[in-house]
């Protein structure tokens, strides 16, 4: 597939009266599906480009950016604003699901990723692109008791995140370490009445997600009880 884009960027955030040109992207993915097992498990195997071009973008300097920028507020952390001629995201994917036997499903996905500066006047070339991890994969397990013990199923899942940073300025102490959380999912179905315990990061692990120089912890341990019934 190929596909022609754009972003609406509306207005700048320093001269918030001034009209911000759409940065533009263009996308080309080529991918292959297959069925195994006796057509039980699908599988999709995927590898993109993502070029954009006037990517907005910002920074700050102690004095007047040396290239064409949008804004520059000396009075208020020496930020500025202006669009990047090019910034790119490429790489693999790979997904998985299926029903392997009667009473057990699995639903998977893994990337590599590559997203980076190719042409930047503020930022050096192959820095990061924020929050883009190079890996991530996620696996959920969900198994379905037989009759013996009837109505009860049992989910478990594990998320993977890579390390990645907060800012395109690829600062050391704006980088977030490798992190995986696992949930837990038991149920009981009987006729229309359904309950369900969901355990989200049952290992407790700490993280979080990092954006503008501010890092948002995420969830930690919780637990979710709901009940249904269905008329």
């Amino acid at each position: 597939s190929y596909a022609e884009s754009y972003e609406v960027n509306g207005y700048d955030w320093i001269q918030l009266d001034k009209a911000i040109p759409p940065t533009k992207g263009k996308q080309l993915e080529v991918g292959v599906k297959g069925d195994f097992l006796n057509e039980k498990l699908g599988v999709t195997l995927a590898v993109f480009n993502i070029d954009k071009t006037d990517a907005y973008n910002w920074g700050y300097s102690d004095a007047p950016p040396a290239f064409e920028y949008i804004s520059w507020t000396p009075d208020y952390g020496g930020y500025f604003t202006y669009l990047a001629p090019k910034h790119q995201s490429r790489g693999i994917e790979l997904d998985f699901n299926g029903k392997i036997s009667t009473n057990l499903k699995v639903t998977g996905a893994a990337s590599y990723i590559i997203a980076q500066v190719v042409e930047d006047p503020g930022f050096e070339k192959g820095n990061w692109l924020p929050n883009q991890p190079r890996n991530m994969a996620n696996l959920w397990v969900a198994y379905t008791f037989p009759t013996w013990l009837k109505g009860f199923d049992v989910g478990y899942g594990v998320f993977y995140r890579g390390e990645y940073f907060a800012g395109i300025d690829n600062d050391p102490l704006n980088k977030a370490k490798a992190n995986h959380t696992m949930d837990i999912a038991l149920g009981y179905s009987y006729k229309n009445f359904r309950t369900q315990l969901n355990l989200s990061n049952f290992t407790n692990e700490v993280n979080y997600l990092g954006s503008f120089g501010v890092w948002e912890p995420q969830w930690t341990r919780r637990s979710i009880l709901s009940l249904s019934y269905k008329f």
